[in-house]
């Protein structure tokens, strides 16, 4: 009875979902440009390698299913040997004729799967070489700082506009008590002392509002040296308002800058997906390439036998087609949307 050992064990890979994932790869969001220009770079040369790898195996499968259909398919399959008692001289010189034949057609078996194996191995280790992660993490963590920067430039801005704003309430609540109880006088060509003031027919909670007023004009003119003259609360009230519309301007064009590099820094999450879907491409077409070798290595095996098994080779080519079809199956399958 006839029994094969040390068949290569059937890989669990899935041909299927390894498209799946270069499909995804393929599929890339075009904004990373904006992100970096080399990972832009790098994560294209990635899409053509996944999808070469994929090539290289479905291109294959029509050559090495033909050749492993000839052994299968053999007119040597189910005969035995000749014996030389029993037959013809002719008939053995027809045997011999085709098992050489048939060993020729095993070895190009053999070697269909040798260089399917080979160019599998060059393209794999090409898209390993196009790394990501190490750039990424540095261009990461540069839209980081600069993020964190911008934000403390907008906290910065924000609390300067609700401090003018603040001065500014309290300048127009002083014109409002100038002009109610006509003291535009006393605002003339000076601002009054806080004696002054004090002497005035108010309450005391104006009287403090005036000061207040009063302090914070005498503190702008201190800090501003622009050429401006201020003749009045009113001057330093319009200046005051110019200031806060531009400091609005400031915070609309921070904002935007914020609003970009926070898009830009959630990219680094796609570049990691990338990074770890190449890794599972490259990892499931090195265990391909292991299962090849172990192919190559029994065929090899089956040549160098002093008596060559033709039972052996047609059966286990037998096994190897049944992985030729199902691979072949799963990359005509129609991809998923």
């Amino acid at each position: 009875m006839h029994t094969i050992s040390e068949l290569p064990a059937l890989p669990t890979i899935k041909f299927y979902q390894i498209r799946m994932l270069s499909n995804d790869i393929s599929a890339f969001n075009r904004d990373i440009i904006h992100y970096d220009p080399l990972i832009f770079e790098r994560v294209k040369r990635i899409v053509i390698q996944t999808e070469n790898l994929n090539e290289l195996v479905r291109s294959s499968l029509p050559a090495l299913k033909l050749k492993t259909n000839d052994i299968i398919n053999s007119t040597l399959n189910g005969k035995e040997p000749p014996t030389d008692a029993l037959t013809s001289e002719s008939d053995q010189e027809h045997y011999k004729f085709t098992l050489l034949d048939f060993i020729e057609n095993f070895s190009d078996v053999k070697e269909e799967i040798d260089k399917l194996q080979m160019s599998l191995r060059s393209s794999t280790d090409l898209l390993l070489a196009f790394k990501l992660e190490t750039q990424n993490q540095l261009r990461n963590d540069h839209f980081i700082a600069k993020r964190t920067h911008l934000l403390a430039s907008l906290d910065c801005n924000k609390l300067k506009i609700e401090e003018l704003t603040h001065d500014v309430t309290l300048i127009s609540q002083a014109e409002e008590i100038i002009l109610k109880h006509k003291l535009s006088d006393m605002f003339d060509k000076f601002f009054p002392e806080k004696d002054l003031i004090d002497t005035v027919n108010i309450t005391t909670s104006k009287k403090d509002l005036l000061k207040a007023a009063i302090a914070c004009a005498t503190r702008l003119l201190r800090i501003i040296d622009n050429g401006l003259e201020f003749m009045s609360l009113i001057n330093i009230r319009l200046y005051l308002s110019d200031r806060i519309n531009s400091l609005h301007e400031n915070t609309l064009h921070l904002e935007t800058r914020i609003t970009r590099l926070t898009f830009l820094i959630s990219l680094a999450k796609d570049i990691s997906n990338i990074e770890d879907k190449k890794q599972h491409v490259a990892h499931d077409f090195q265990s391909f390439q292991l299962y090849l070798q172990q192919w190559s290595d029994f065929l090899e095996s089956c040549l160098v036998e002093h008596t060559f098994n033709i039972y052996k080779a047609i059966k286990s080519c037998g096994y190897l087609m049944e992985f030729i079809v199902d691979t072949e199956y799963q990359y005509q399958r129609q991809l998923a949307d």
